[in-house]
Order: structure tokens, then sequence, then C-alpha cells
């Protein structure tokens, strides 16, 4: 089973909150796994990261509908596993959708943990 199957198997079966947690961890590592092995975002600041930014493209169809949305009024909240949030902003500027605040997720990210965006290197 896929990291997915086993964290659904682990919160059906009840294994409480340790359970969650690890299944969690496991599929955050199988999903980051690709962008680390590629080296996408390994060693960039943030300048290298924003020239890294048009090579990520939205779905399509996602700018026109998000900015449908927004000229509608609606709230806009982006969801991503990505833990740059300059990298995620710079893409979505490039869309023609400028949003107004990403949160970050709790937990650390190389955000947090002295790499990434904040001029330091990325892993």
């Amino acid at each position: 089973a896929g990291a997915v199957d086993r964290l659904v198997e682990g919160a059906r079966a009840g294994s409480g909150l340790r359970g969650l947690f690890e299944a969690q961890a496991e599929f955050d590592r199988a999903s980051l796994g690709p962008v680390v092995a590629s080296g996408f975002l390994a060693n960039l600041t943030r300048p290298a990261l924003h020239a890294k930014a048009p090579e990520a493209k939205v779905r399509p169809g996602a700018a026109r509908v998000l900015a449908a949305c927004k000229a509608r009024g609606a709230a806009l909240h982006v969801v991503s596993i990505n833990w740059s949030r300059d990298f995620i902003r710079e893409v979505l500027r490039l869309a023609g959708l400028d949003l107004p605040e990403l949160l970050d997720p709790p937990g650390p990210g190389p955000d947090q943990a002295g790499g990434g965006a904040d001029g330091g290197a990325c892993a």
C-alpha cells in the first residue's frame, strides 16, 4: 500500500495520534522525495528561487477560474505542501494571481529551518 493508503488505514484503525503523525511523516517523505531528488530547489537563494518560478506552471485553466472567483469577491486560499511561500507567490504572480497572504503550515520546513527563501539554501 502507498503512503496515502497507510495514512487512511491508520486513521480507520484508530492507531491514535502517534500513528496518524507517523503516517503523515511517511506521506510527506513520499511526496517531497521527488522534489528533493530532482534538485529543483537545491542551493537556491530568494532571487534564484524567483528565477525558477517560470519553470513551474499552474494547471491549465486554473488562473482563469481563480481570477474569475477573485473578481466576484471570493476569498481565495492556497493549500500546498510546497514549503516555500516565496516560490508559490511568484508562480501565482506570474499567472496573474496576486493573493494577499500565504500562511505556512505548522512544523519545520526549509524556510523555518535555516534554509530556503530567506537567503539560505534549500535541501
